[in-house]
């Protein structure tokens, strides 16, 4: 649920062959997300620059994902036997300004999620499964032909069903807007997480699934997973390499999505099939932004890099302009 963002982690680390550029120590998902947009000037200056503003603080939606994370992993650990310290990796995720509010947004996740059944559901798998892994932090490398590129992300749960290493990821989705959240589609199950009249999608699939059980795991087969999910597969693939799983190893992922709104919380169950050919493709464009956050000016070229630094400076050196602020934001790490 949680990724550091970025290309680099916080400190400043400058390329040994071009000095005024920073140098990523890893690609995650999100640097590049920000990579593929068709104006590369935020990727630039949030990721290669050396001047950048710190972190800003959590902000309470991402509060909540990371106090159900916290629950969650707890409630799982508990049934199972694997020590676990709730309060300890609740108060690890969620930023001190924010507890108060998580503590109880998180309860209530936490509360929809046994009441809909699928925390039973989650129970039931994992206790027939073998490697059962939340625990999961860190770098990974992949090579893919003659490139490389190191990756980083925090995968929620790992585990081994019959053989075949299956990734699960939860998402909790608009639990401060002031509208419902609707379900990703695709679904191959949707239920309410509250006692007494359901909706309309209550223990239903989505009218498009077509649910069979692949691997141990009933997936979606209509459509492949990196088809339905390009967001999420961009995020579970890599971190199912961080895992070992080879790339390029057809492996089913799990999405456990949270849609709140004022009507109550909905969880959404997501399964499908990451296949080879996406795989491949997708480690592949990982590794050539390897390359390129190496050596931004074969890329891009020195006017353009030169171009991005100057605008850099001027922004930075008015911090407390308009247009400082503006550099403020684009460049903040999220």
């Amino acid at each position: 649920m949680a990724e550091k963002d970025g290309a680099a982690n916080s400190s400043k680390r400058c390329n040994p062959k071009f000095p005024e550029l920073r140098l990523p120590r890893y690609i995650s998902p999100s640097a590049l997300s920000v990579f593929r947009r068709s104006d590369q000037t935020e990727f630039f200056i949030r990721y290669l620059c050396m001047d950048r503003p710190d972190r800003p603080p959590q902000t309470e939606p991402m509060s909540v994902g990371s106090a159900f994370d916290a629950y969650v992993k707890w409630e799982i650990s508990q049934a199972l036997g694997i020590e676990c310290d709730r309060d300890g990796l609740f108060e690890e995720q969620v930023e001190p300004h924010n507890r108060d509010f998580a503590r109880d947004a998180g309860e209530v996740c936490m509360l929809a999620y046994k009441v809909s059944g699928a925390l039973a559901d989650v129970l039931s798998v994992l206790k027939e499964a073998e490697d059962v892994d939340m625990d999961l932090v860190g770098e990974g490398t992949i090579t893919v032909g003659d490139g490389t590129c190191v990756l980083y992300g925090k995968p929620d749960l790992k585990f081994v069903i019959d053989g075949n290493p299956v990734m699960l990821d939860w998402k909790v989705n608009g639990y401060c807007s002031k509208s419902n959240t609707s379900p990703t589609r695709g679904f191959i199950k949707c239920r309410d997480g509250w006692v007494g009249k359901q909706s309309r999608s209550h223990n239903t699939a989505h009218k498009d699934a077509l649910v069979a059980p692949i691997a141990g795991i009933r997936c979606n087969v209509a459509e492949p997973f990196d088809d339905l999910y390009p967001a999420w597969a961009m995020q579970v693939a890599p971190y199912g390499w961080m895992c070992g799983i080879p790339v390029g190893m057809d492996h089913p992922a799990i999405i456990h999505q949270l849609a709140c709104g004022p009507a109550g919380v909905r969880v959404a169950q997501h399964a499908g099939i990451i296949g080879a050919d996406y795989q491949r493709q997708l480690a592949t464009e990982y590794c050539d932004l390897w390359n390129i956050v190496h050596d931004p000016y074969a890329y891009w070229g020195r006017p353009q890099v030169e171009q991005w630094l100057n605008l850099a400076k001027q922004y930075k050196a008015d911090e407390d302009t308009p247009e400082g602020k503006i550099f403020a934001e684009l460049t903040r790490v999220n």
